[in-house]
């Protein structure tokens, strides 16, 4: 259990990375979706639909970032060891 304290301290804070990122995903989404709602023009529909899809585009790479991720973890083993 000793030799993987190291990686479980790795592990967690990679997770409070994620957490991190996911925080700022929740506040991006949170500010699209209000000025969505003040948008009252069609050049302003049009610029927020804009920023949603490169919102959008950003986070579908994350997605695939943090798969990779959780697909390593799980070939190493280190998903089933107990804390």
């Amino acid at each position: 259990m000793d030799m993987a304290e190291p990686d479980i301290k790795s592990v967690m804070s990679k997770l409070g990375g994620i957490a991190t990122i996911w925080a700022a995903i929740r506040a991006d989404t949170q500010a699209i979706l209000k000025k969505l709602e003040l948008a009252n023009t069609t050049t302003a529909i049009g610029l927020y639909k804009s920023r949603v899809q490169t919102a959008t585009d950003m986070y579908t790479t994350l997605q695939m970032i943090y798969t990779d991720y959780k697909d390593e973890l799980e070939k190493s083993g280190l998903t089933s060891q107990r804390i």
